[in-house]
């Protein structure tokens, strides 16, 4: 059983050590992912990071490794972001930054995204031991590229 031992101090800090990419995508409610409209939009990146974006890769995470659950079917993760949002604070120091991201068509593919750190806050002790679990998997694996 992973944990960060969050139930004493209800804080946790994340560091981004390269930057994140959540997808724009990402937080589409489940009953209109199956859209043409959201399936026709093209794949962009934010440049911002919240605790919804955190929240919601950790929870998909969680559940394709620990339940074995396909989370681009299930509804898990934008509900725990929806408590998330509401239920944990949030303080940062993030910077911008551009970094080399491979090649394509021969040419340099760059991408920005923000590294830095993330001190989150749960708000009630039901929040904590949610935060407390999705945050110990996503210390040792990480969040990678966050996509829909």
């Amino acid at each position: 059983m992973l944990t960060l031992n969050m139930e004493s101090s209800q804080i946790a800090r994340l560091t981004l050590h390269t930057p994140a990419l959540p997808l724009t995508k990402l937080m589409t409610p489940p009953n209109l992912r199956v859209s043409k409209l959201v399936r026709s939009l093209e794949n962009l990146y934010k440049l911002t990071v919240t605790q919804a974006y955190i929240c919601s890769e950790a929870t998909r995470l969680r559940l394709a490794l620990v339940k074995d659950v396909n989370p681009a079917q299930s509804p898990t993760p934008y509900y725990v972001v929806r408590v998330a949002t509401q239920q944990w604070g949030v303080d940062a120091q993030l910077k911008l930054e551009t970094i080399i991201y491979g090649e394509e068509d021969g040419k340099i593919r760059r991408i920005r995204g923000v590294t830095g750190y993330i001190t989150l806050k749960t708000l009630t002790p039901r929040t904590t031991r949610t935060a407390d679990k999705l945050l110990a998997l996503t210390t040792k694996l990480g969040l990678g590229k966050v996509e829909a």
